[in-house]
């Protein structure tokens, strides 16, 4: 089910900047995103898709134009601000996973509820009940050098979701993946995703997950296309 407006980027821009030369990465992207909705950007390397999810995440502030999530303009935040609005609003999918070797995968998905303060017996209760939605309980106590790479994207996921963020972004969820591990990944993802009525914005280029989309965005040049 889709909600208000979760997102609302107007004429946004970025720019890189170094000494030899600046590179326009945003160049004035008007975006509407529904809550609820799940929605993937599509386009070539270098296009601006992952600036784009770094600056409605808040990981990255953009240099001109509007972006307002869920009723903030983050541009408007100071730094503690955004950086509460991550905590609580945002879940984050990598490819490379990005879980921490030495710690088991129940301790990988109780970080986000460490950081936003909450004790750790009841971090990782609450850990292994996401494991479980995302099929992987019995696995909460090995170690990521020990599971396959469905199962640590599945981890990586249970800890995207495990404190109910309205907001996940995920950059190239699949790439690294097979086929078959691909589809349940996203199968997972999709799920969890509707049934939360959390909005989901994906980078790929993975044509092989295209129809788990509500809405296909083709970025090129730093605008949005099609």
């Amino acid at each position: 089910m889709k909600f208000d407006t979760a997102v609302y980027c107007d004429q946004l821009r970025k720019e890189y900047r170094s000494a030899e030369q600046t590179v326009l990465a945003l160049s004035g992207v008007n975006l509407t995103i529904a809550g609820g909705e799940i929605l993937m950007l599509v386009g070539p390397s270098g296009c601006g898709k992952t600036t784009l999810i770094s600056v409605i995440a808040g990981t990255l502030r953009s240099d001109g134009g509007s972006c307002n999530v869920f009723g903030e303009d983050l541009n408007r935040l100071s730094e503690e601000e955004l950086d509460n609005f991550r905590k609580k609003d945002v879940g984050f999918v990598f490819q490379a996973y990005n879980l921490i070797p030495t710690l088991t995968a129940s301790e990988n998905v109780a970080i986000p509820l460490l950081l936003g303060g909450m004790d750790f017996y009841a971090a990782c209760k609450r850990a292994e009940e996401t494991l479980e939605l995302v099929g992987l309980y019995e696995k909460r106590s090995v170690l990521p050098i020990n599971l396959s790479g469905g199962q640590n994207q599945r981890v990586a996921l249970a800890r995207a979701i495990v404190h109910r963020p309205r907001l996940i972004v995920c950059d190239e969820p699949t790439s690294a993946l097979d086929a078959e591990t691909g589809q349940l990944v996203m199968e997972v993802i999709c799920r969890l995703a509707k049934e939360r009525s959390t909005t989901l914005i994906i980078v790929t280029h993975d044509n092989r997950i295209f129809h788990f989309a509500d809405r296909i965005v083709k970025m090129n040049d730093g605008r949005i296309v099609e």
